[in-house]
């Protein structure tokens, strides 16, 4: 896989993740980021799970903007993190 093809999967794995958070907030459910830290890591396991078992690289792209995400989440605790953008080492 191309640099390239690997930018446009997670850009479609962030609009699919985005999307699937918004029905879910419209449906009355809360979205994997807003369970605790545990349910969406336990969410992003399953992801990258899945698509290993199935082959699927969309699943796992899922799980790696999730993981993404959860990281991004976590050091935003730290007061100690100066950084404020997204650990994203394929851009």
């Amino acid at each position: 896989m191309t640099k390239h093809e690997l930018i446009i999967l997670l850009t479609e794995a962030r609009v699919t993740n985005n999307s699937r958070d918004e029905m879910e907030r419209q449906t009355g459910f809360a979205p994997p980021s807003m369970g605790g830290d545990d349910v969406w890591a336990r969410t992003i396991i399953e992801a990258v799970h899945c698509g290993l078992k199935t082959d699927d690289l969309k699943a796992i792209a899922e799980g790696l903007v999730m993981l993404v995400d959860l990281e991004f989440k976590l050091r935003s605790y730290n007061p100690r993190t100066k950084s404020t953008s997204k650990y994203e080492p394929w851009k």
